[in-house]
Formats: C-alpha cells, structure tokens, sequence
C-alpha cells in the first residue's frame, strides 16, 4: 500500500469529502481506498470522484453518510500501489506543505501553512488566516524533519 494523501473535511451535505492528495491515484480503476480505523486498515469502497484542482479530489463512498465521513477528517489515505501513477516531475503537492511553519532568515516564526487554494493558476497558501500567494515566497530552505520553510516574504503581506 502506498499513502496518497490526507482526508480534509467534509464537503457539502451529499457525503463526499476532501482528499487532499500528495500524489496522483488512477481513480479511473481503483475502487477502494483505506484508512486506518482503531489501528487497522479499513477498505472504502468508492462510489464515485470529482477534481477539485490538481491536488485535491471529493470523494464520496458507498454506504456512508456525512456522519460517518467526520471519522475520516484528518486521516491518512491509502491505495494498493497499482494506482499509483508514477510521475517524472519533481514537483510536491501544495498539499505536502500544510503544517509546515514558515520563519525567516533569523528564525522568526512568521505562521503556519493551515491550508492552500490551487484552483487557479495562482497557488496561495492559508497562513494562519492570511492568503499568501506562492509566488511571492522566497524559499531559502527547506527542512522536511522539522517541518519547516525559511523564506522571505514581501513585507507588510501578512499585516493584510
């Protein structure tokens, strides 16, 4: 099994939920995705997938109603590796840095990467209630142990 991702909320009121995906899954023919509940992996069976950006899909699943959904938020997603499309690129999802703590140069925590919007082109993250804009952002060092991104940020963007 290979880990695709993280469980977001729920959406709607039609029993889908985010998966925000570090990954890319062929969904197209895996029908199961597990989770692990009381420390074993349960299989999901899915009913069916909407693209909400490059990195996120709603997922709603067989028998399950909203209610049951809420005992997936914040659980890791997993899907036997055959689904697994291997990719050339480099490239981490915006999804790979939520949680991660952006500080500067000297060290000053500057806030924490809560959630990100790839619906356009334009990729922002949620820092701590504040939209930042990807582009904006200076990456000096990446530290995945820790969690951590020093960068410059144009000043004044968090103040707005």
């Amino acid at each position: 099994m290979t880990r695709i991702g993280k469980f977001g909320k729920t959406h709607g009121v039609n029993g889908e939920i985010n998966l925000l995906l570090d990954i890319d899954v062929d969904f197209d023919e895996c029908n199961f995705i597990l989770s692990s509940v009381d420390g074993l992996f349960v299989p999901f069976e899915i009913d069916s997938v909407r693209y909400r950006g490059d990195y996120v899909v709603l997922v709603s699943f067989c028998r399950m109603n909203d209610k049951d959904l809420h005992s997936l938020v914040n659980q890791d997603a997993f899907v036997d590796d055959c689904y697994v499309i291997e990719s050339d690129e480099d490239e981490l999802s915006p999804a790979f840095y939520v949680g991660y703590t952006l500080v500067d140069s000297q060290g000053k925590k500057l806030g924490v990467v809560d959630d990100y919007d790839d619906s356009t082109a334009n990729i922002l993250f949620s820092v701590d209630g504040h939209l930042v804009p990807t582009a904006a952002l200076e990456v000096h060092n990446l530290i995945t142990e820790s969690k951590t991104i020093v960068c410059s940020i144009p000043e004044g963007l968090l103040d707005l």
